[in-house]
């Protein structure tokens, strides 16, 4: 079961019952504002930043929890871009299945579930939707088309809601870098490669190897220097090694846009 987001009120949507009350509720009914977000080495990046239908664009850390079979967690990152974008309170279909943190929303025949913030209390749970809302990473594209096919364009959008651009600090750009290259980095023999300085390389007093040939063990991550010792993929100074190279970085800037009417 579905409710239009236009017909929801300033109390929220009620799904639970009253002795597990359970309510979503919408800072702003007016429109959904969106949050999609794709690593920044994806085909579909380079078209969304040229889409007319996008608010804002922003560089952005990508964070993603993953579970150890011991139940523990542990995280991974990935250099990200994120789109913003609006989409009319008409076109947004608000499920009535409990997402704790985690409520679905229908778009043009999509069902997607969004990351907001939950908390539960003596009136029960409750579900936040306000200011930009985020789906998950790396959406497929026929998702993505769907989505954009209603979204607002940006001359329509007044954002009812302050912002000043999406948080992303000189430590965020530079490790923002550090990713993006290693998809961007193709090893080589020959190659000189800077190891990270938590490691030692052997005989070496400014820790610079060259590629001789790439292993065959760990999964095949890890190279045999000239002089004859290993070094494992993960080992690498990236950001150094593309400057030993001559190997342009990439620069989080090339993924900013905005066609908000103020300047972000």
């Amino acid at each position: 079961m579905f409710t239009q987001l236009s017909q929801i009120d300033s109390n929220g949507l009620e799904i639970g019952t009253p002795e597990k009350p359970y309510r979503i509720k919408f800072a702003n009914n007016d429109a959904l504002y969106l949050v999609l977000s794709f690593a920044s080495h994806k085909s579909i990046v380079n078209k969304l930043l040229h889409d007319n239908r996008i608010l804002v664009a922003a560089p952005q850390m990508l964070g993603f929890k993953h579970y150890r079979k011991s139940g523990s967690k542990f995280w991974t990152y990935q250099a990200g871009v994120y789109f913003g974008i609006a989409i009319p309170a008409d076109k947004v279909f608000v499920s009535h299945e409990k997402g704790y943190s985690y409520p679905k929303v229908a778009i043009n025949g999509e069902t997607i579930s969004l990351n907001v913030t939950g908390m539960g209390g003596g009136d029960g749970w409750a579900d936040w939707v306000h200011g930009w809302n985020h789906a998950a990473s790396d959406l497929p594209l026929r998702i993505v088309n769907k989505i954009l096919a209603v979204a607002m364009p940006p001359e329509q959008v007044v954002l009812p809601f302050a912002f000043d651009g999406f948080r992303f600090d000189e430590g965020d750009a530079k490790q923002w870098q550090d990713l993006a290259i290693r998809h961007s980095l193709t090893l080589a023999p020959d190659m000189t490669v800077k190891v990270n300085s938590r490691w030692r390389i052997p005989y070496s007093t400014d820790n610079i190897a060259i590629l001789e040939k790439q292993g065959a063990g760990y999964g095949g991550k890890h190279w045999l220097s000239k002089a004859g010792f290993i070094i494992k993929n993960s080992q690498l100074d990236y950001l150094e090694t593309a400057k030993l190279n001559a190997v342009p970085l990439p620069d989080p800037n090339d993924f900013r846009v905005s066609r908000l009417p103020v300047a972000i």
